[in-house]
């Protein structure tokens, strides 16, 4: 019986990365307001190192409702890394810098006007 469980997971694993693969790219990064009053978020994407370093990936203004949430137009098909200026409500921005796999994105918290929190989120939200 042994035996039998250890040969499904191999089948299991082996078909989870074909899986992950072929799957569409995901949205570069999902905002989300965990205030109590909207926000407008301004959020510059500049891909770092490599190919792309310091080239404008994209700049997206989102307005959140108190509690909302929307996902990037972006979608992150090759991974990389990425430094990501965040504003909220035209304040000054803060900085994040991430390396990305294809099946990341990046999930961005708006606590209040001065206050995001930022995480890497594998095989996040679908766009």
């Amino acid at each position: 019986m042994a035996g039998v469980i250890i040969a499904g997971m191999a089948i299991f694993c082996g078909t989870g990365s074909e899986y992950q693969d072929s799957q569409p790219p995901l949205p570069l990064f999902g905002v989300y307001s965990n205030d109590d009053i909207p926000h407008e978020v301004t959020i510059t994407v500049f891909g770092i190192n490599g190919t792309r370093n310091n080239t404008l990936v994209c700049s997206e203004i989102h307005l959140l409702e108190a509690g909302g949430h929307e996902k990037s137009s972006i979608k992150n098909d090759e991974g990389g890394e990425f430094r990501f200026e965040i504003s909220i409500d035209d304040e000054v921005p803060q900085e994040f810098s991430f390396g990305f796999q294809r099946s990341s994105s990046l999930a961005i918290s708006v606590q209040s006007e001065r206050d995001v929190w930022a995480q890497i989120v594998e095989n996040g939200f679908q766009g």
